[in-house]
């Protein structure tokens, strides 16, 4: 899913989700722009945040939603 300024890398319909792929294994490394991403594809399609990391499971709020 692509939109002028963001990019969501899967759109999992069955399941009401976006997912963003990203490499980091801790939460200073993660990229905002990745967050920004998931918000602004979830506001258009109305899914469920998911980010998926190689090494870090977590949830972190950002601009009012829960990743």
């Amino acid at each position: 899913m692509r939109g002028e300024d963001f990019e969501v890398d899967f759109v999992d319909e069955k399941g009401n989700r976006l997912i963003q792929v990203s490499y980091f294994s801790s939460l200073d490394e993660l990229n905002k722009s990745e967050l920004r991403s998931l918000v602004k594809g979830s506001e258009i399609v109305g899914f469920k945040d998911l980010l998926v990391s190689w090494d870090l499971e977590d949830e972190v709020g950002f601009e009012g939603k829960r990743i």
